[in-house]
């Protein structure tokens, strides 16, 4: 006999561990999406100030530093970013041109496009799961 608490034959449990496990997955797949597509958008090299102030640095070196931790069940957090020295300015400046592609707000501008998708994502993944 079921209890108060189950649906379609799944206990409270069962349930939550369905629907973080989606959650997990749907968090992982944005943060993927978010990760690909602001290292595609973050500068290749530096701007002349930087190399002014900073000394050179790798063309490219801002765009491979990207990484983005793994959501868990137990863990439903993300977290996206480019951990290298110049990283800040580089997203924050809008005044430094990038000659050799790339602009400004490279994570930020992602982040914004893929906050709608979370919401109806979310939904989707609860049918999905709860669903069998």
């Amino acid at each position: 006999m079921a209890s108060d608490h189950d649906i379609d034959g799944l206990s409270g449990r069962q349930i939550e561990s369905r629907l973080k496990g989606g959650a997990a997955d749907m968090l992982n797949r944005l943060g993927t999406t978010v990760l690909r597509g602001s290292r595609a958008d973050a500068p290749i090299g530096p701007p002349d100030k930087v190399y002014e102030r900073h000394g050179a640095m790798h063309p490219g070196a801002l765009r491979r530093s990207g990484r983005r931790s793994r959501a868990t069940a137990t863990r439903l957090r993300t977290v996206i970013e480019f951990p290298i020295e110049h990283a800040g300015p580089q997203h924050e400046r809008e005044d430094y041109d990038h000659p050799q592609g790339g602009k400004a707000h490279y994570l930020s501008d992602w982040v914004k496009a893929v906050t709608p998708l979370m919401a109806p994502g979310l939904a989707e993944m609860v049918r999905r799961r709860l669903d069998g």
